[in-house]
């Protein structure tokens, strides 16, 4: 879909993805669920495409402070070796967070090949997690 089919607050948050990634939007896709996401293909220079994620804030959110306090969640693990996406950034208005268009799939126990499928995606899950608790907490404040 073309983006100019959305509303006035998202045209903001996509000149905000086309500024941070110096690039022209080629499609958007709204995610289908209860917060608003889009899934964004961006021509950058050179003539490649950058597949993006754009993570709105709850509606509950105030000022987007929620979405803030996940970004800079984001970031931290980030800085001490925790595989997130790629964050490009935060837009302020309307609050939402970009990042890489990590592909995938919902509901592993619906979408695993197998119960191997399962137990390893949640092995792996684990060693994530005690690695997120063996980092400083200074830089989860």
């Amino acid at each position: 879909m073309d983006k100019s089919a959305f509303e006035l607050p998202w045209q903001q948050a996509f000149e905000f993805v086309e500024a941070t990634l110096g690039g022209r939007i080629i499609s958007v896709e709204r995610q289908e669920r209860w917060r608003t996401a889009f899934y964004i293909n961006v021509e950058v220079p050179g003539g490649g495409v950058t597949p993006v994620y754009y993570r709105g804030a709850r509606d509950q959110d105030t000022g987007g402070l929620n979405i803030r306090h996940e970004y800079n969640i984001l970031c931290a693990l980030e800085k001490n070796g925790i595989e997130v996406p790629k964050l490009y950034g935060f837009c302020e208005e309307p609050a939402g967070i970009v990042m890489a268009w990590v592909p995938g799939k919902f509901d592993l126990e619906k979408n695993a090949a197998n119960d191997a499928e399962v137990n390893a995606v949640m092995q792996h899950y684990m060693e994530i997690m005690a690695r997120v608790h063996q980092g400083p907490i200074d830089d989860f404040v």
